[in-house]
């Protein structure tokens, strides 16, 4: 936020008696004093004389051609002149008419022009140019067209006040005073396009405002009277900002904004009562080290008041100046709480457990990062200092049960933290509707900690009445006033009604008197809603706009709706629109001005809250809102939504407000209304990915699925979150895709700003659509498993990598963590967990660490149970199953070794140890169908013993199961018995197969697939509505993964396929840039820039291999190797069989030759060349040996791989692994230099995954370890650059153009296991260009230019990395 000058010209003095004197200086003042507070410096007009057109050309060429760009409001007042499409401003020593010797568009638009030029090198600096005089609205739509045509002008407004003809000065004055009132103490700043925005609304018919680009200008500064954000009340509000108008600027200082109380409070001055529950309260703060207390009763019984209460007397300073003032009472010591014992006060309504975390987060301190609740536990766990927590208004927040359980009981666990929370019992609950027997939020909250109930007090409403009715009418009658509380406290009820009955006789000050008892009755004879329903039909008679304003509050998200960017008002004309109340309005429209009249005539009703730093308006109690709660809320939130979208979409560029980016998702989640919020994909991207996956996550209430960028969406929000909104749309595509097996269509989701877009895909094997990820605090997770809580809850134990490690509990159903997290100084390298259940909850949970295995017990945190054993460790497996006969059996393993140990739980002593003859992947416990239980083991590899499926034979102590197939990872399908689902032995993402311990063995693949990367796990969880839910860890961070279990498809025998997918560029004749691709055996060629297939594609394709540009090696099943070439020949090759390494590459006099190994256990590396039949390009069934040849010194085995990577003009570098060999496991040969061998270090580099070649002018060869690229000057043979070290493991690497056709630029492309997309620029190796994020392991990547075709055993994905931009 920057300060900007303020420019006036006033001209109030003329030459011709034709013009009257006018007030220009005064009203330039005046401006001048409005600007003055937010940001304004006057630069006066000092110059002596009249202000003929001399002086004024002077005053605005200096204006335009300022020392340095800065920020300006030019204000111009003076007379003026319209005469048809013409118009002109007066100087001093203009004639009348004004046609000759005036200021006319055209002269002005190219001070303005000059303005722009100097500006335009301060990206933030802004210009408001004000134009009031007669004809000022014909003028500025001159003066625009001229600015229009100069084009490409930008941060600049211009306003017109006086309309066509006569006009009077002071309009604007007025319009931007009451423009600036509409700001409150809760606006850090004001942004100019909405300012000028509420001005032109102001305006009407009288003004004329073009806005160029304003929406990129700096915010404005404001001068606030208090120091931070309120929640009161805008009655409250403004006898608040009264009462510190009257305190000194220390004392200001003093007063705090959590002064003014709690979330529904009064003043101090006005609390009464309550003495018995604030002196317990303060008792507390006094003794209690840690621990929750919680403030509860019926809504409307004035638990906020009685917080916000204890808030004002833990400040001593608020305090002395309420008892100066005679407002408050004063009570004991022993009543007061410790001076400034709160370190957070949180009003918590609209709030999601995120903005919880924030909150606390922001009271430890500016420089804490913290970015969820567990690593909030962390901090506070490490805080030496107390650290005391009040939350008020639980019940309203976005989902309180998550609030209460993942975040509050949370830290009232932890050693020095203590949390004071107010809230009702129940979500079922309202003020007129209890909730009977039902206290899911205190439930939530935990049955520790002290507790009391707000009730009614009637002593104390009395009292509270004959304040507020005595500050109101204080030359009532004292009778009267008797009679009045007497009514009131006779009704027995708390203290919402007190207040609603309160101000409704404020507002009819005429059911005061003694003639109008009757109706006051009848009044209070009323429940909560009624009185309020009887308020809202009294404002709407006054003004029928009041109305849907007031609707629009109720239906509010988050801590209520903005005034700014037109917000408030769009919501409500859709309110209007639906109730068809227009002709009812009349001539009031919704404005500005109906705004600051509801605001002044329902200020008692309406809530002033600030979120994401402006000002926010909500109902003043949820029982006003639920008063609006009807059958048809899901129609009035579809309006309010498809209105803010519109809305929303019209203004881009200019970004949403920031209430539409993070609650607008939840007016479609209202309504069910998700397609509308679809069909508006540039705005969809510039909304909060994680408040759409909150919003999209919540239960439904038909069965039609999620529009698919929804789905995409809940699924990366995490991912997408982390890219800025131009990215997203591509980003998007792309995760939805992995569910569609496609890439939609562009038009919902292409943007003109992205450096990257996805131009086709084709996945096979598709992922679920109901998928949610949430993220743990912690470096990765490394085992996880089910345990049932102790309200019955099926939760997910989490072990991650810390140290020491610690055990997570969360719901997998509402995606919330559950007390905080445990540890042990001695737990290490936790590599599996088990559930031991009992016959009393918590379940015990068995852990598998370094060295040993432990039971612990989760109620009281600690171990009953730890031996040592060899076969614990990083790849331990454990299992608890119940025999037959009742015992409990922690049965354990490890992949390392082909032994199992039993040991029966309560004995504690080693049962038997079992040898099953083969490596074992995984073991799990099992119901089968006749209600025993049995153990399932499965085999991790092809080398394994054969084991029969049933019994091992093994002298085991209940029945022994095995798996078909090689399976590393497998889960019990909950309340099925006999039923499991299966993941093979792989890496990264894998298919499920479900398998019924009863059957001969066969498998049924599910579709979809998990990402278990190489270790990691996963379980299924039954939910509340029955549905399965997978959960899953990769064992690389500290992602979970939760999806639907989805439906069985056919029955299989669930072989993975064997082969290698892969992919290579070639170029066809007649058809273009291609790849051809191989996907779980099945190939064919793809034009590159759209997908569509060249030629039908083919089956049993086992391998491909080739350089950019082709040629290209296949092997099928049937007939062995061919070689294609680029035009469309495919010739078989007898010389080749079997796997063998080999890869084709052109040489420069147009041959084909293949480097392949001579065979088995040779030295050799051949080159083979194919010679092609005279006068035709067919290749021959057979190939004849041509040299060059080389021998590989050293060399003791078997070659791995083979990469040929062709140079400029043919020939090819040619990269060989060899990973047996002492010397070096990569040797570079080159073909146009035969012998000449390079052996690239082996501490230096492997041939992990792939090579390329980079054409620079220095030609650089890129090759990898595991993780970190190495860089190699093919000409002096050294080592010039390394690529990142702390990079997942490298799938495959490729060089890539960027830029302009004319201009393009190389970088190299890699692709890694976690399914990252790296780009580099090889002469900046610092960090990488570009990271995407696709979630797209890929094993191949190869380019055609500035495309890239990645393929995993998912499918294959094609981008345009063009856009990126390489210095």
């Amino acid at each position: 936020m920057t300060e900007f000058s303020f420019v006036p010209v006033p001209i109030g003095r003329y030459r011709t008696t034709a013009f009257p004197d006018l007030d220009a200086d005064e009203q330039a003042s005046r401006i001048a004093e409005l600007a003055e507070g937010i940001g304004g410096l006057e630069e006066p007009w000092t110059e002596p004389g009249l202000r003929d057109r001399s002086a004024v050309d002077g005053r605005l060429g200096s204006w335009a051609r300022p020392p340095s760009p800065r920020s300006s409001l030019l204000y111009w007042a003076g007379h003026g002149q319209a005469l048809g499409p013409k118009a002109w401003l007066a100087t001093a020593d203009s004639p009348d008419p004004m046609t000759e010797g005036a200021v006319n568009p055209e002269s002005f638009a190219e001070y303005v022009i000059s303005e722009w030029r100097r500006r335009s090198a301060d990206e933030e600096a802004w210009a408001l140019v004000v134009i009031e005089a007669c004809g000022a609205k014909r003028f500025v739509e001159a003066m625009l067209s001229c600015l229009y045509a100069e084009g490409s002008m930008d941060r600049l407004a211009v306003i017109g006040v006086a309309g066509y003809g006569a006009g009077y000065l002071g309009d604007f004055q007025r319009v931007l005073s009451d423009a600036l009132a509409g700001y409150s103490d809760n606006d850090e700043a004001i942004q100019l396009r909405d300012l000028v925005g509420r001005i032109q609304d102001r305006l009407g018919d009288r003004g004329m405002v073009g806005d160029l680009g304003l929406y990129r200008a700096a915010p404005l500064p404001r001068r606030r009277r208090l120091t931070g954000p309120v929640t009161a009340p805008l009655d409250v509000y403004g006898e608040l900002r009264d009462f510190v108008a009257t305190l000194s600027p220390d004392e200001r200082g003093h007063f705090l904004p959590k002064a003014q109380g709690a979330e529904q409070g009064e003043l101090a001055w006005y609390f009464v009562g309550r003495r018995q529950e604030s002196a317990e309260i303060a008792r507390w703060l006094h003794t209690a080290r840690e621990g929750m207390f919680v403030v509860t009763g019926q809504a409307g019984s004035g638990k906020s008041a009685l917080l916000g209460n204890v808030v004002v007397q833990a400040n001593p300073e608020l305090s002395a100046l309420l008892a100066r003032a005679g407002m408050g009472d004063s009570t004991g010591f022993d009543d007061v709480p410790p001076p400034h014992v709160f370190d957070a006060v949180l009003h918590l309504t609209g709030a999601t457990t995120g903005e919880v975390v924030q909150q606390l987060a922001a009271a430890l301190g500016p420089d804490t990062a913290i970015e969820d609740a567990e690593r909030l536990a962390e901090v506070l766990k490490d805080r030496q200092a107390p650290f005391t927590v009040l939350a008020d208004a639980l019940d309203e927040a976005q989902d309180p049960l998550a609030v209460a359980r993942g975040t509050l009981a949370r830290i009232a666990g932890i050693d020095g933290v203590r949390v004071l929370v107010g809230t009702r019992s129940s979500t079922k609950e309202g003020p007129d509707s209890p909730a009977e027997g039902d206290q899911d939020i205190l439930d939530a909250l935990g049955g520790t900690g002290r507790r009391i109930v707000v009730g009614a007090d009637r002593a104390a409403a009395e009292e509270y009445v004959r304040r507020r009715l005595l500050a109101a009418f204080p030359d009532a009658a004292e009778a009267e006033f008797d009679s009045v509380c007497e009514e009131i406290g006779s009704r027995e009820r708390h203290f919402l009604y007190a207040r609603l009955a309160v101000h409704e006789l404020i507002a009819r000050p005429e059911l005061m008197t003694a003639g109008h008892r009757g109706q006051r009755l009848d009044l209070l004879a009323q429940d909560y809603r009624a009185i309020f329903a009887a308020a809202v039909a009294r404002l709407s008679r006054r003004n029928p706009a009041f109305a849907p304003l007031l609707e629009a509050l109720a239906l509010s998200q988050g801590r209520g709706l903005p005034r700014t960017d037109g917000v408030w008002p769009v919501a409500a004309r859709a309110l209007r629109d639906m109730h068809d109340v227009r002709s009812a309005i009349g001539g009031q429209s919704i404005d500005e001005q109906s705004m600051d009249e509801l605001l002044a005539d329902a200020a008692p009703y309406v809530m002033l809250d600030a979120e994401h730093g402006q000002s926010v308006y909500r109902l003043a109690h949820r029982t006003f809102q639920e008063h609006y709660f009807s059958a048809e809320s899901a129609e009035r939130h579809q309006l309010v939504a498809e209105a803010l979208g519109e809305s929303a979409e019209a203004a881009l560029p200019s970004l949403p407000n920031p209430y539409l980016v993070h609650h607008l998702p939840a007016h479609h989640a209202e309504a069910d209304a998700w397609q509308l919020l679809a069909e508006r994909p540039r705005l969809l991207d510039h909304l909060a990915p994680a408040a759409i996956a909150a919003q999209a996550g919540r239960p439904r209430p038909g069965e039609a699925p999620l529009p698919g960028a929804v789905s995409a969406i809940r699924a990366a929000h995490h991912r997408l979150s982390a890219v800025a909104p131009s990215e997203r749309g591509a980003l998007r595509a792309v995760a939805e895709a992995q569910f569609t097996g496609r890439i939609p269509d562009p038009s919902t989701w292409k943007s003109q700003d992205a450096a990257w877009q996805p131009l086709w895909a084709e996945f096979k094997r598709l992922r679920n659509p109901a998928t949610r990820v949430f993220t743990v605090e912690c470096e990765k997770l490394t085992a996880l498993t089910t345990i049932t809580w102790t309200d019955g809850r099926t939760l997910l134990a989490l072990a991650d990598a810390d140290t020491p490690a610690r055990i997570h509990l969360w719901d997998p159903v509402h995606l919330v963590p559950v007390g905080e997290p445990w540890t042990d100084p001695q737990l290490a390298s936790v590599s599996a967990l088990a559930t031991v259940s009992t016959e009393r909850r918590p379940d015990q949970l068995a852990v598998a660490q370094s060295g040993r295995f432990e039971v612990w017990d989760l109620a009281g945190r600690k171990p009953v149970l730890t031996f040592e054993s060899d076969l614990a460790g990083f790849f331990a497996h454990l299992a608890a199953v119940r025999t037959s006969d009742g015992r409990t059996l922690l049965a354990y393993g490890n992949s390392t070794s082909s032994r199992l140990g039993f040991r029966e739980l309560g004995m504690g002593r080693e049962e038997v140890v079992i040898d099953l003859e083969g490596s074992i992947g995984a073991i799990a416990g099992l119901r089968l169908e006749d209600g025993s239980t049995g153990l399932v083991v499965a085999k991790s590899s092809s080398s394994s013993k054969p084991v029969r499926h049933g019994s091992s034979g093994s002298p085991a102590p209940l029945p022994i199961l095995v798996a078909p197939g090689e399976i590393d990872a497998m889960a019990a399908i909950p309340g099925v018995p006999g039923a499991m689902v299966l993941s093979p032995a792989s890496v990264h993402r894998r298919p499920l197969f479900a398998w019924d311990a009863a059957s001969d063995g066969s498998r049924t693949e599910l579709p979809g697939a998990l990402d278990l990367a190489y270790h990691g796990d996963f379980t299924i969880v039954r939910g509340p509505e029955g549905q399965l839910l997978v959960c899953s860890i990769n064992g690389e961070d500290r992602t979970v993964t939760v999806s639907e279990m989805p439906g069985m498809t056919s029955p299989q025998d669930g072989t993975p396929y064997q082969g290698r997918n892969g992919a290579c560029a070639v170029h066809i004749p007649g058809s273009g840039d291609a790849f051809a691709v191989l996907m779980a055996g099945e190939f064919g060629f793809r034009h590159a820039a759209t997908g569509s297939p060249v030629e039908p594609s083919e089956g049993g394709v086992r391998e491909i291999a080739g350089p950019s540009g082709g040629p290209l090696l296949i092997r099928d099943l049937p007939s062995g190797w061919s070689i294609w070439a680029e035009d469309g020949s495919r010739s078989p090759l007898a010389e080749l069989s079997g796997h063998v390494a080999c890869a084709p590459f052109t040489a420069p006099d147009g041959r084909v030759l293949i480097a392949r190994e001579s065979g088995r256990n040779s030295r050799w590396i051949r080159c083979t060349g194919l010679l092609p039949r005279t006068g035709r390009r067919r290749w021959l069934g057979g190939v004849r040996s041509q040299e060059p040849s080389w021998r590989l010194h050293g060399h003791h085995g078997y070659v791995n791989q083979i990469k040929t990577l062709p140079k400029r003009g043919g020939g090819a570098v040619i990269v060989v692994n060899t990973p047996l060999r002492r010397s070096g496991s990569v040797v570079v040969l080159d073909s146009d230099r035969p012998g000449h061998v390079w052996s690239l270090s082996e501490d230096e580099a492997v041939f992990h995954a792939g090579a390329a070649l980079l054409r620079l002018g220095t030609p650089l060869l890129a090759t990898c370890d595991p993780r970190t690229i190495m860089l190699w000057d093919l000409r002096s043979r050294k080592l010039v650059g390394r690529l990142g070290g702390d990079n997942d493991i490298v799938g495959d690497l490729t060089e890539v153009q960027v830029g302009p056709a004319d201009r393009p630029r190389i970088l190299l492309a890699v692709a890694h296991c976690d399914g990252s997309l790296r780009l580099w620029n090889p002469l900046s190796p610092a960090e990488p260009l570009a990271v995407l994020d696709l979630d797209m392991a890929a094993e191949t990547i190869v380019s055609s230019g500035t495309k890239l075709c990645l393929v995993n055993e998912e499918g294959a994905l094609c981008i345009d990395v063009g856009g990126i931009v390489c210095p």
